[in-house]
């Protein structure tokens, strides 16, 4: 191995000399199947995290589009009320009659 780094951690003894002996048997070194193993385990959760990533990125979208949709929904019925109460406060609605104006007096001096 040309570019290498030296990685010790704490194993229980069972489990070390359990590992040592199905290694000899197999007649492979405990680094070459701990590489394995590490290379076969940033493999598979390295397609579980990008799928993971792929359903959030859906997820977000959905959540976007749905905030727009319910948003122009919003509009619609904000405009549909505001149309609505335009028309009650009319007496004739064919008619486009300003609102009567009242006089503070002024203009009677």
């Amino acid at each position: 191995m040309t570019n290498t780094t030296l990685t010790n951690f704490n194993v229980p003894v069972r489990t070390q000399k359990r590992f040592d002996e199905v290694c000899h048997a197999s007649g492979r070194t405990r680094t070459s199947v701990l590489v394995e193993l590490m290379g076969d385990f940033i493999l598979k959760q390295g397609q579980v995290i990008a799928e993971r990533t792929k359903r959030f990125q859906e997820v977000d979208h959905s959540l976007r589009e749905n905030r727009r949709i319910m948003g122009f929904k919003e509009f619609i019925a904000d405009q549909s009320a505001k149309e609505g109460s335009a028309v009650s406060r009319r007496v004739n609605p064919n008619l486009d009659m300003p609102d009567p104006m009242f006089s503070d007096g002024q203009d009677d001096w």
